[in-house]
């Protein structure tokens, strides 16, 4: 990235470096937070859907501090599932014992509580990459333009 400046004058030279940064941070969070939101909307269409919840629990926050500008997607709540969905997971999980409510026994409608035992249940969750592949899919277009924003607040 080249970045040129052409300054006459001691008092323009300040002015400009003085203007530069927050024209520079200012250019580079809307471009940050725009692409963030693409982002987003790229991950939720790739997230995999049963219940929704997952979707409801997709989030975007930023910042535009004086020394550093960001903007993430997260997934707020149950983090641990959505890594376990966007990693893979195998192996064996330990369930504690708990209490049932069951609304049916085979085709027969009924309501009962029963008793569960503790016991191990067998992990096997394929790798679904809706977090992952989404922001690989867009590193060059990031680079871009934060580097045109860049060379924008350059120029201006």
């Amino acid at each position: 990235m080249t970045i040129a400046i052409t300054f006459v004058g001691d008092r323009a030279v300040a002015l400009k470096f003085e203007e530069f940064p927050v024209e520079a941070r200012q250019r580079l969070y809307d471009r940050i937070v725009a692409l963030t939101r693409e982002l987003q909307d790229r991950i939720v269409a790739a997230e995999p859907f049963r219940t929704g919840k997952l979707r409801s629990e997709t989030e975007l926050s930023s910042v535009n501090a004086e020394d550093h500008v960001s903007a993430t997607v997260r997934i707020a709540g149950e983090f641990g599932k959505a890594g376990a969905l966007e990693y893979g997971a195998h192996g064996t999980a330990q369930v504690s014992a708990h209490q049932a409510r069951l609304t049916h026994v085979f085709a027969r409608a009924t309501e009962m509580v029963v008793e569960v035992e503790a016991h191990a249940r067998h992990v096997n969750i394929a790798e679904h990459r809706f977090l992952r592949g989404p922001l690989a899919g867009m590193e060059g277009e990031i680079l871009t333009q934060l580097e045109g924003a860049l060379n924008e607040a350059a120029a201006s």
